[in-house]
């Protein structure tokens, strides 16, 4: 039988443990291991990628099998995200998403989310919104039921309770779901994750990590997905990011372009080693900062960004172009050559010019695939912000004339590429060629 096979790369990181906590966790050359890990498992699993600091697993765990792919976010070595995409026919789009939060913490607890086809399936769900994430208060609110948890752990885990106790029979606590969902489950979900912190940093810190999904909430609100361009539009800009999680690097570069004239009259990049946990849900947040960086540098500012990212074909429908939009207050398209969530049948896109099939998602449209070349590989283009589907697919279309991508993204990309030859994209559809599910 084939054995298992490892590749260590040691990285930097801001963070460090507490020795207490030295004698266990993943070690590499006999010391606490800081990096990433890449296995080639034989079997079932077709390869691992893990990220871990002093040992610990603090940030993206990537595992691709036979017919799926998942993507788990760690931090403090508790497992707060999974993205899942299971595949059912390897020639077709036929595919299931789902997102769980907290995996480890409560079994499921803030949302729990399957995507056939599609279309959505939900189960139990939490709704967390920015008062929830005053952790202290949770705790006080809820103390005497914090210490009856303390008293009865084992009972509590055995029996799903908090996550689960409303659907449970046999349940010593009476709590009803109004309440084990209103007041005790976000109390205890508070609990556990500052139990977390303390464990492994000796005190804690705000939770960045659900700051960010609160944030996703509250940005898909201001989304303007109709048209609001009240001038004539004169300078178009392409965006490109790209980053390798190994060194903890990314460069971003925009690209101006004169629609009359058809020149390139501006470009900029910015670079950053500082980047966190960088995962599909999350791209936008260490991407957005450093475009805004490389946006300030420009001296002709445009008024229409096209994003080699995501706009609301997304899991929160934010991701880059919708988030850049927004901050800038300009309109955007995302138009990336790769899905990240949107579901259509390849095999009813025609192979034509122009030829378009929609992408749903959670019971909605997110963009449609569009063939910008006949028999090339398609462009999955959504709005980001302030203009329609219909307008940004005119868009798209007039600006690949002769091209696959436009040009303003083709030019970006290629700076990005002179700066960062080994970057990591994630695949997990299929959209283009690659291996492990990862194009480098």
């Amino acid at each position: 039988m084939d054995s298992e096979s490892t590749k260590h790369s040691p990285s930097k990181s801001n963070l460090s443990f507490i020795a207490a906590n030295s004698n266990y966790g993943t070690y590499h050359n006999g010391k606490r291991f800081t990096g990433v890990k890449e296995s080639f498992p034989p079997k079932d699993y077709k390869y691992i990628r893990e990220t871990y600091v002093d040992g610990k697993r603090h940030g993206v765990r990537f595992t691709l099998w036979k017919n799926s792919y998942s993507i788990y976010v760690y931090t403090y070595n508790e497992c707060r995200y999974a993205f899942k995409i299971q595949r059912r026919n390897s020639q077709e789009s036929n595919f299931e998403v789902s997102t769980v939060y907290d995996w480890d913490t409560l079994d499921l607890i803030i949302d729990y989310k399957i995507v056939e086809d599609g279309r959505k399936r939900h189960q139990e769900s939490f709704y967390f919104d920015r008062e929830d994430l005053d952790y202290d208060k949770k705790i006080k609110e809820s103390s005497e039921i914090l210490q009856l948890y303390l008293e009865n752990r084992e009972t509590f885990y055995q029996l799903g309770l908090f996550a689960h106790s409303y659907s449970n029979s046999n349940n010593p606590f009476n709590l009803t779901k109004e309440l084990n969902e209103a007041r005790i489950g976000k109390s205890l979900y508070a609990y556990l994750i500052q139990e977390s912190m303390n464990e492994l940093l000796g005190h804690t810190v705000a939770d960045e990590f659900m700051e960010k999904y609160v944030l996703e909430n509250e940005i898909a609100k201001k989304i303007i997905n109709e048209d609001q361009i009240q001038y004539l539009i004169k300078y178009i800009a392409g965006v490109s990011v790209a980053y390798n999680d190994i060194n903890q690097k990314m460069v971003t570069a925009i690209v101006v372009l004169d629609v009359e004239t058809k020149e390139i009259v501006d470009q900029a990049f910015s670079e950053s080693e500082d980047i966190t946990i960088h995962i599909p849900d999350l791209f936008a947040y260490n991407e957005v900062p450093l475009v805004i960086k490389a946006f300030e540098k420009l001296t002709i500012k445009p008024q229409l960004f096209f994003c080699d990212g995501h706009g609301i074909e997304h899991p929160k429908n934010v991701g880059l172009a919708t988030i850049l939009g927004i901050e800038l207050d300009i309109p955007a398209i995302g138009c990336p050559q790769k899905r990240l969530v949107g579901y259509y049948k390849k095999s009813s896109l025609e192979t034509h010019r122009g030829a378009t099939e929609e992408l749903w998602f959670d019971d909605q449209i997110v963009g449609k695939a569009l063939r910008t070349q006949e028999n090339n590989n398609p462009l999955y283009v959504s709005i980001g912000h302030k203009i329609s589907l219909d307008t940004a697919i005119e868009w798209v279309l007039k600006t690949t004339q002769n091209t696959t991508l436009p040009i303003v993204i083709s030019e970006a990309i290629k700076i990005t590429e002179e700066i960062m030859p080994e970057r990591v994209r994630y695949d997990f559809l299929d959209d283009r060629e690659n291996i492990n599910g990862i194009i480098l």
